[in-house]
């Protein structure tokens, strides 16, 4: 099967039967091959769905899942954007391609080198990578119109949660018993919050905030 056969089948088979329909959505996975984010070892499985190992326990979301995201903070073209795990890139590109600027943020160097040079092989422009713990954010380019955050958390980030604009909306998984629950965060004011339980899946812990034991044999 040539490479356009089995993205086409990817959209088609995952991310449309997953309650994806949004035409920006779609139209991005058209557009960013996911082929060019996988890890060399993995081409024949870069439209599989599933996740994929990227090295030092990371894993790249399943592509209904980064659909799923997408769909949930809806970007505007004027959006600016802040990413807490960039991964090799991928969910970073097609973030890129709907709003007006993305700044993610990676803590493992290994995986800010290859998103740095997947990006750049992409000829995307409006991304800035930085290579850090992203749990604080990022507050000098804060306030931000959406955050994503694509590894999990025990608790709500109220450090995050403070850098979004009045409107701003931030998706992100909290790991409640083993499961991780995507919530989208609204904050339409100061002290005005909404909160809204999408969906369920499995993620991996953001680095530093791993559930740990309550007890030990």
């Amino acid at each position: 099967m040539n490479s356009e056969l089995a993205q086409r089948n990817m959209i088609n088979s995952q991310i449309k039967t997953w309650n994806v329909f949004g035409t920006k959505v779609i139209e991005v996975f058209e557009q960013i091959n996911r082929r060019n984010f996988v890890p060399p070892e993995y081409k024949e499985l870069a439209y599989a769905d599933c996740e994929l190992d990227i090295g030092n326990n990371f894993k790249m979301n399943s592509p209904k899942l980064d659909a799923r995201i997408l769909q949930a903070v809806d970007l505007k073209n004027t959006d600016k954007v802040l990413e807490i795990g960039t991964g090799t890139g991928f969910l970073t590109a097609l973030l890129s391609k709907l709003c007006d600027t993305v700044y993610s943020i990676e803590i493992n160097k290994t995986l800010y080198s290859e998103a740095q040079q997947n990006l750049t092989k992409e000829k995307i422009s409006n991304v800035e990578l930085v290579c850090g713990d992203g749990i604080q954010g990022y507050v000098e380019k804060s306030p931000f119109d959406v955050i994503v955050v694509s590894a999990s958390s025990p608790r709500r980030m109220n450090a995050l949660e403070s850098q979004l604009a009045d409107g701003g909306r931030m998706l992100i998984f909290l790991n409640i018993n083993g499961i991780s629950v995507a919530k989208l965060i609204t904050r339409y004011s100061k002290n005005n919050w909404q909160s809204e339980d999408l969906f369920e899946t499995t993620v991996t812990p953001l680095i530093g905030l791993e559930t740990k034991p309550l007890f030990k044999f």
